[in-house]
């Protein structure tokens, strides 16, 4: 059984919990429609390659398919509906008009120039323009894709289709018709999660894995409201000190692209997983998926977690008895705080509407602390962990 149908079984299991009949969700169960395109690109040489790029529009029952766009080697047709499956969990769940879609291409961005980046998201968005825009699908950066990607796209969906309407993609750059905010918005979102749930943030032990757009700015939320940075990760290595760690000097060396490894003052070097077993109040997860496992699982000395990342826990046995033992904030909504945000930019564009940075922190900040109320409420009224009550909400708003 896949992930999708995994998914798809744990939804039945928590509609039953719930007490909603299986048939009121069968809309579920499969995409409305999955696009597969092979497209051309022209290299820098004048060859032509021949890509294969995917789009899932799993369902639009809340409104316009809404979901990012990733370019990665490791994209297939299976990941892409199952991460469709969670928008539309995911924007049920914070009460959006979006229904959830998916799109990516397969390639190793490393592999090409900006120049033949910039061919390839425009032959893509020529390829399935008929299919996607403002009222219809609204794709967002993603895995290796960004806001110089998002205008890029909008460039050629305007030229293709002639409809002037800036909102056909989200997560533009501000002078595209983008929105203030939008760059620190998911980690916003994070934080909301964590201060709704935690009495007090300062002196807070913090361990935090993935220091990118988004790990990297909760990080500097947390500290900024006293927590301690105890221990921090990056694609090269982990850092680690029981006093805490200097944190300003580290957001300082990844925004001149260098390493923890780099850091100047007294530490300790971690190897591999065993950041897992630092002492600490909070373990953020926001590099990758899968990153607690079957075989680390137990390695985890963190009682509460939080997944930034898509995916970050992927545990095939037993992961019940884990969260049992651990209190988890899902990705589902931890991270929602990115599609909250497109929805205003899309908002913005559609009814020149204008949102200041304070305006999008605040929207995401009562959406999220809602949502996260609602979903201890019911974990608690039906005895679930909270990543099941996070479904069980979506679900409820869903049918």
């Amino acid at each position: 059984m896949n992930q999708f149908n995994n998914t798809i079984h744990s939804i039945v299991e928590i509609t039953k919990t719930i007490g909603i009949n299986e048939k009121e969700i069968e809309f579920l169960k499969n995409p409305q429609k999955t696009i597969h395109v092979n497209f051309p690109v022209k290299l820098d040489n004048d060859e032509i390659v021949y890509l294969d790029g995917f789009r899932v529009q799993h369902n639009n029952k809340r409104g316009p398919f809404k979901g990012g766009l990733r370019y990665s080697s490791h994209v297939d047709m299976d990941e892409v509906k199952l991460l469709a499956l969670l928008m539309t969990l995911k924007c049920s769940l914070v009460d959006i008009p979006f229904g959830g879609g998916k799109g990516g291409i397969i390639i190793n961005t490393k592999d090409y120039s900006d120049k033949e980046l910039e061919r390839v998201t425009r032959s893509f968005v020529s390829s399935i323009c008929d299919d996607i825009g403002p009222n219809k699908d609204i794709p967002a950066p993603d895995m290796y894709t960004n806001s110089k990607t998002m205008d890029i796209a909008t460039n050629e969906y305007i030229k293709k289709t002639k409809n002037y309407n800036f909102g056909a993609f989200t997560g533009k750059s501000i002078e595209n018709h983008g929105l203030p905010g939008r760059t620190e918005a998911t980690a916003w979102g994070g934080f909301v999660c964590i201060r709704n749930y935690f009495e007090k943030l300062k002196g807070m032990r913090i361990n935090i894995s993935g220091l990118g757009n988004v790990g990297g700015i909760l990080g500097e939320f947390l500290y900024n409201e006293g927590a301690i940075i105890v221990c921090a990760s990056d694609s090269r290595g982990t850092i680690y000190s029981k006093d805490g760690l200097d944190y300003p000097e580290i957001i300082n060396l990844k925004k001149n692209k260098k390493s923890v490894l780099d850091y100047s003052k007294a530490h300790q070097t971690l190897d591999n997983d065993s950041y897992l077993e630092v002492e600490c109040d909070l373990l953020i997860l926001s590099a990758i998926e899968g990153a607690i496992n079957d075989k680390n699982k137990n390695m985890v000395w963190a009682s509460s977690i939080i997944e930034m990342a898509n995916g970050p826990i992927n545990i095939q046995e037993n992961l019940n008895d884990f969260l049992k033992k651990k209190f988890v904030i899902p990705d589902l909504l931890a991270n929602s705080g990115g599609v909250i945000a497109s929805y205003l930019e899309w908002d913005s564009n559609l009814n020149s509407k204008k949102y200041t940075r304070n305006d999008t922190l605040k929207y995401i900040d009562e959406k999220i602390t809602n949502s996260f109320k609602n979903s201890m409420k019911t974990a608690k009224l039906h005895d679930l962990n909270l990543k099941n009550a996070c479904i069980a909400e979506a679900i409820k708003n869903l049918t």
